[in-house]
């Protein structure tokens, strides 16, 4: 009987101690699998489509200050020579002249910003004074107008 018990408390004892390795095993390999990536195959990745990016283009609004600044600012390029056609208190007289000389075959003309409320047209532009001063007095010659001028730049 003795005997019996021994084999019987053995039996309960691996019986017991094999559960608990079991299921610290079983804990692990849970562990494991819960803090692993998930396989994905190919075919069954889910396709996420980007909306696209909206973008609302909102025009600037001029403030006074900042017309007051553009009228005074000098827009001439540092070291040419303009040969100015006329200047003119209002843009559209300034346009009407820019259009005349386009017909006439000048192809540098064009409209500076307005200085002191003024839009400038020029006729042509140079690089250097005498090569400047020279179509001067040709156009003056040409079309009997002393009005035409030289703007230099600043120095």
């Amino acid at each position: 009987m003795r005997f019996t018990s021994i084999i019987l408390a053995l039996s309960l004892l691996v019986f017991v101690s094999c559960k608990d390795i079991s299921d610290k095993l079983s804990n692990k390999k849970t562990e494991k699998v819960l803090n692993e990536e998930p396989e994905v195959y190919a075919d069954e990745k889910e396709v996420v489509e980007e909306e696209p990016e909206v973008v609302i283009d909102t025009p600037k609004v001029t403030t006074a200050e900042e017309i007051k600044t553009d009228l005074n600012k000098d827009v001439i390029l540092p070291g040419k020579f303009y040969i100015i056609g006329g200047s003119f208190k209002t843009y559209q007289k300034a346009q009407e002249l820019h259009s005349q000389l386009t017909k006439k075959g000048y192809s540098e003309t064009q409209i500076l910003d307005p200085v002191n409320n003024f839009s400038r047209v020029v006729i042509s532009s140079f690089n250097t004074e005498a090569e400047a001063r020279a179509e001067l007095k040709k156009l003056r010659a040409q079309y009997k107008d002393e009005t035409i001028w030289l703007l230099t730049p600043k120095k």
